[in-house]
């Protein structure tokens, strides 16, 4: 499908499904015209043609496999955390499901509950959970909810969930493309539900930098610089400085006349 919001500007965008796809609209056909821009989801091959035609036509991101954080204190539910992870793992062998806490016991309750929900619902239907989360899957012990945000800032995912105490360090969160906040805000529904299906960042794409910190460790951020004073321009150097005029002589007193110079 191709768009032209306004031929004058010369706009075109095209949602490519297919691998040739992307070809097409970017060098064109006899048949189908050459966009300047190319945008929209697609499978692994739509993206490793996008990210191969960038520069020939625009892009909107690289889209790589989905990813999810989930941030959790002790009073969260391991059967509410365990759904989050493998729902996400679900997608595809190299999708991204990592799970943060302070808390130890809940840490060891959630791989209970994971290996629970991979015997029961997956165990005769598919093996790509438990495929995903034997590579890219993870449960992170932290010191506490701050180091678990700042891990989160640091890699940008794609889908970040906050669970009970976590949902509190909402402001502090800086880098991750779309946020859950409580048990009742399943990433699986939510992105269908606010839109941001196949759109969101991916591969560190919404990762933004630090900010400076305080003498407290609090982040805060950057002040503006001072307004610019206005100064004088300084004199030219005197080998460009125009010569002074000669002084004037005194005018003679009255009633003195001068004999002329012979």
């Amino acid at each position: 499908m191709t768009f032209s919001p306004d031929a004058s500007i010369a706009v075109a965008l095209a949602l490519a499904r297919r691998p040739s796809s992307p070809l097409a609209r970017a060098l064109g056909t006899a048949t189908v015209p050459a966009v300047q821009r190319i945008v929209g989801p697609g499978n692994a091959y739509v993206a490793e043609a996008k990210i191969q035609l960038a520069g020939v036509v625009g892009i909107d991101s690289p889209a790589g496999p989905s990813e999810l954080l989930v941030i959790a204190d002790e009073a969260a539910s391991p059967e509410v955390v365990a759904r989050e992870v493998v729902a996400q793992a679900e997608h595809v062998p190299d999708a991204v499901a990592i799970f943060l806490t302070p808390s130890r016991k809940l840490a060891l309750e959630v791989q209970g509950a994971v290996e629970r929900v991979l015997e029961h619902v997956f165990a005769k239907e598919t093996d790509v959970p438990d495929k995903a989360l034997s590579r890219h899957g993870a449960v992170v012990v932290t010191k506490n909810l701050e180091e678990a945000i700042e891990l989160v800032n640091a890699f940008g995912p794609e889908h970040l969930t906050l669970l009970d105490g976590a949902a509190q360090m909402l402001e502090r969160v800086r880098s991750a493309g779309s946020i859950f906040l409580g048990e009742t805000s399943p990433v699986a529904a939510g992105d269908y539900a606010s839109g941001t299906n196949h759109i969101l960042p991916t591969a560190a794409a919404a990762r933004r930098p630090p900010l400076p910190a305080r003498r407290d460790n609090a982040a805060v951020r950057p002040a503006r610089p001072p307004p610019r004073r206005r100064t004088r321009p300084a004199p030219p150097p005197a080998a460009l400085r125009r010569p002074a005029p000669p002084p004037t002589p005194p005018p003679a007193p009255a009633g003195h006349a001068h004999a002329p110079v012979r």
